[in-house]
């Protein structure tokens, strides 16, 4: 582990925009909103690059693990209906610990609270954030519950008087680390006492829980799968850069607000879009001699998915934010022109035909080169800020689900050479299910989401 010093501690780089627009009514105000999300996500891609803590070259080592009969509980969830409480009851079944990898932690309160994008916010704002797992977290550290939050360290600092997420966690006696393996932590993950895993496209924002389509699915009961995602999650969190501590002076007024035990009341919402499918109420599945493959990115995931998409033998769904790897476009082409079956669902609305700079395809240019080879894609229902899950299916039983998209960054070709800053690769977490009850949980909801789209 590496500490930043104190003086590193500073801002730059930092991207402000406000944006007022009138609202007249439900269909301006979806514009409004997307478009301020638009904006925060293209912030953050411009901000990317000083989160960037990476200094040594990364050689792949961590392969996946493929269980040929497994048993699990198996809990699969979705946003924006039910993620919110599945989550929130996660974190809150705690008694020893709380592990979570997430890109960030973003405020429900207004952007300016993160320092990403603005100069945070004052301390009893903070405490009072809506974000039901931030109170859950705060009352588990307070009650002696061991808290760690892996995460990209940007070198942001708040304004005079003013804190950021982060800094309050830290002063609560939550044990950050800045993300340092590769180039940027995507992966979303929580653990909760070493048993329960929980992998995701879900970020610790409101729109990934409210606003957007996303997809996970909780897994405990097999010692072996959660074993191998904490090994992953204690490597990359000892490997991490020492997050600095705050190197604001608060007055002894703000440090009572900041350090207050006193619990916070835990406030689950209730889902506020209603345009769609309503994806049933979570259940556990108690899967029994299924095929489980958890894997990483980028360690050797390329090879994993492409092995899965080449094999496939009569048909492919799938459901994602956007393709932008040539290579994977590439083999759903063939799949099509082979006869098999393809029919994909993309967002509706992305921040950028391409993120990354130069890596991969423009969205577009994937996407044509898909229908003409015969695949039947279409955009996601137009209520959803973004439909930003990430999951495919595969020959009536295998399903799987990812933390990052189909392009270059988190699923990177490896080969033999090491991985450098330069590469700009992800941290990502996969998983792949052969068992018919994980299965149609994820087909139904694809097939009421096909109802729902329109042709790209």
């Amino acid at each position: 582990m590496r500490s930043i010093p104190q003086s590193h501690y500073t801002c730059t780089g930092r991207v402000f925009v406000r944006l007022f627009i009138p609202c007249k009514g439900p269909r301006e105000m979806k514009t409004t909103l997307l478009v301020l999300a638009g904006l925060a996500l293209l912030q953050q891609a411009a901000a990317q690059a000083s989160c960037n803590q990476q200094t040594k070259d990364y050689y792949p080592s961590t392969k996946p693990q493929v269980l040929s009969a497994a048993s699990a509980d198996v809990t699969v969830f979705f946003s924006p209906d039910h993620s919110v409480k599945v989550l929130t009851d996660l974190v809150l079944s705690a008694t020893e610990s709380i592990d979570i990898a997430n890109p960030h932690w973003k405020s429900w309160i207004d952007s300016d609270c993160d320092i990403q994008y603005g100069p945070g916010c004052y301390p009893s704002e903070i405490r009072g954030d809506p974000f039901p797992i931030w109170a859950a977290v705060l009352n588990a550290v307070h009650s002696g519950i061991k808290v760690r939050f892996l995460t990209n360290y940007c070198d942001y600092e708040p304004g005079e008087g003013k804190i950021g997420y982060y800094a309050f966690l830290m002063l609560n006696g939550v044990e950050l680390r800045g993300y340092s393996d590769t180039a940027y932590m995507h992966a979303k993950y929580i653990a909760v006492d070493g048993k329960v895993a929980s992998v995701s496209s879900i970020n610790f924002s409101e729109d990934s829980f409210m606003n957007n389509r996303e997809a996970g699915v909780n897994i405990e009961n097999n010692p072996e799968i959660t074993g191998y995602l904490g090994d992953w999650f204690e490597s990359d969190f000892n490997n991490g850069v020492e997050w600095p501590h705050p190197n604001q002076t608060y007055s002894s007024y703000d440090m009572g607000v900041i350090t207050n035990t006193a619990p916070i009341p835990v406030i689950i919402p209730a889902p506020m879009i209603n345009c769609s499918y309503q994806a049933p109420t979570p259940a556990k599945l108690p899967v029994s001699g299924a095929s489980i493959t958890t894997f990483l990115a980028p360690d050797f995931a390329y090879d994993t998915l492409m092995s899965e998409v080449k094999t496939v033998q009569s048909q492919l769904q799938v459901m994602i934010y956007e393709i932008t790897s040539d290579d994977i476009c590439t083999a759903v082409e063939t799949l099509s022109t082979s006869g098999v079956n393809v029919t994909i669902i993309v967002s509706d609305n992305v921040v950028s035909r391409r993120l990354r700079g130069s890596r991969g395809l423009y969205t577009n240019e994937c996407y044509e080169k898909l229908i003409d080879a015969g695949v039947d894609l279409r955009k996601s229902a137009t209520c959803y800020s973004f439909a930003h899950q990430k999951f495919w299916l595969t020959d009536g039983v295998g399903a799987g689900l990812s933390t990052g998209n189909w392009a270059d960054t988190d699923f990177p070709y490896v080969g033999t050479s090491p991985i450098t800053s330069s590469d700009a690769d992800h941290r990502d977490a996969n998983m792949f299910f052969k068992d018919p009850a994980v299965f149609q949980k994820f087909s139904s909801l694809f097939w009421e989401e096909w109802a729902h789209s329109t042709r790209y």
